[in-house]
């Protein structure tokens, strides 16, 4: 969504979902994190992903990463 956009830089989008925004009335787990983030970065991205997750966005992203290798281009981990 527009609204998860941060900025552009270089004709490209810098994505920063809110986790809570996600889940989109599910109850919180892991489970349900890890499918509602893999969701969005699919409808997110046409392209490989540059990915960076801070503690639990971390996790998410190196699940997302080890789940679809070839969707992930880089990837940065920040108190994971």
């Amino acid at each position: 969504a527009a609204s998860d956009v941060y900025k552009r830089q270089e004709d490209k989008d810098i994505l920063k979902p809110e986790l809570s925004q996600l889940l989109q009335g599910q109850t919180a787990s892991y489970a349900a994190l890890t499918s509602s983030f893999a969701a969005y970065c699919e409808a997110a991205a046409s392209d490989r992903l540059d990915l960076c997750g801070l503690s639990l966005g971390g996790m998410l992203a190196l699940q997302f990463t080890l789940d679809h290798p070839d969707k992930v281009r880089s990837l940065i981990l920040i108190a994971t």
